[in-house]
C-alpha cells in the first residue's frame, strides 16, 4: 500500500476519534447544563415559595391573632371543659371572625409544597368558621370540643396568645 492510502486511513481514523470525542464531550456539556438549569429552577421556586410563605404568613397571622383577640378567657376554659366533658352551664357564643386575609391568599396556598404548614393554616380557619357558627357551646358534643380545642391551644402556643395561656 502506499504512503498516501495510510495517511488517508490514518486521518480517517483521527476524524472518527475526534468526531466520537466531540460528540460525548456536546453531550456531556449539554447534560451538565441541563442540570444547573434544573437547579437554578429548583432554587429560585425554593426562594419563590420562601418569599410567599413569608407574605403570607405575615398577613395571615396578622388576621389569625385579631381573630384570637376576640376569643376571652373564659371562652377558652369553656371550650376547654366542654371537651373534657366537665361544662356544667349553659355557655353561648357570639363570635364573628374575620376571614378576609384567608379568603384572599387561600388558592395560592394550594401552590405551597409544605403540606403540614398549609394544613395549620386551613385547620385554625376551619375552627374559626366553627366557633363562628356554634350558638350554644355546651350542646356541642364532646369529640368536636376536643378538636377545635387542641387546634386552638396548638396556635395559642404557636403565636403565644398571651390572653389566652
Amino acid at each position: 500500500m502506499s504512503s498516501d492510502i495510510w495517511v488517508a486511513i490514518i486521518g480517517g481514523l483521527v476524524t472518527i476519534l475526534v468526531g466520537f470525542l466531540g460528540y460525548r464531550g456536546a453531550i456531556k456539556g449539554a447534560m451538565l447544563q441541563i442540570e444547573k438549569q434544573n437547579k437554578d429552577a429548583l432554587q429560585k421556586r425554593a426562594d419563590d415559595e420562601n418569599n410567599a410563605k413569608k407574605i403570607i404568613q405575615s398577613f395571615l397571622y396578622d388576621e389569625i391573632e385579631r381573630n384570637f383577640s376576640l376569643i376571652k378567657k373564659t371562652t377558652f376554659d369553656a371550650i376547654k371543659d366542654q371537651s373534657e366533658g366537665e361544662l356544667r352551664t349553659g355557655y353561648h357564643l357570639n363570635l364573628v371572625f374575620n376571614f378576609a386575609t384567608y379568603e384572599e391568599v387561600k388558592f395560592q396556598l394550594i401552590h405551597l409544597s409544605e403540606h403540614a404548614y398549609v394544613s395549620d393554616i386551613i385547620s385554625i380557619y376551619k375552627c374559626f368558621r366553627e366557633l363562628s357558627t356554634i350558638d350554644k357551646l355546651h350542646e356541642l358534643p364532646k369529640e368536636e370540643a376536643l378538636a377545635i380545642y387542641n387546634v386552638l391551644n396548638k396556635w395559642v402556643l404557636k403565636l403565644e396568645v398571651k390572653h389566652l395561656k
